[in-house]
């Protein structure tokens, strides 16, 4: 993505102590709106907070490229998550941080990707191998648990 788009409309966000890395971010700008792409995170250094820090600069390069809205990307909309009730595995913790920017904010919700079938018989293969996938992870962890 670095090499297609142009450093104005992404950006890769760097946030390192003592050297090493602690977090690392993609952020599209493009016309008003900022999104918040791609992001990772080391374990080691937890309590500096770098994920925090990161996305409020990011926030205040947002406004130097003249944007009025920042996107954080994907969150759960489920009221259970919201409210810390329920524990889907991957969204929880995505959530929560987020939302902790604006907890005030209730966000926007699409309707979602959805498969457009061109090739029938591809697509039944699709399914079928995703399947098998599905089912060889789930038959892995019970078989190491």
């Amino acid at each position: 993505m670095l090499t297609v788009f142009s450093e104005e409309r992404l950006s890769l966000f760097v946030a390192e102590f003592k050297g090493q890395v602690l977090a690392a971010n993609l952020i599209l700008f493009s016309g008003d709106t900022a999104t918040y792409l791609h992001g990772g995170t080391s374990d080691v250094h937890r309590e500096m907070m770098a994920p925090v820090l990161l996305q409020w600069e990011q926030m205040r390069e947002a406004k130097q490229h003249g944007c009025q809205w920042y996107d954080f990307g994907g969150v759960s909309v489920s009221s259970e998550i919201r409210n810390q009730k329920s524990k889907i595995a991957g969204w929880e913790g995505i959530t929560r941080f987020k939302l902790g920017f604006s907890s005030g904010t209730a966000p926007k919700v699409f309707p979602g990707c959805y498969d457009m079938v061109i090739d029938r018989g591809r697509y039944g293969l699709y399914l079928r191998l995703r399947f098998l996938q599905r089912s060889l992870s789930i038959f892995k962890k019970f078989f190491r648990g």
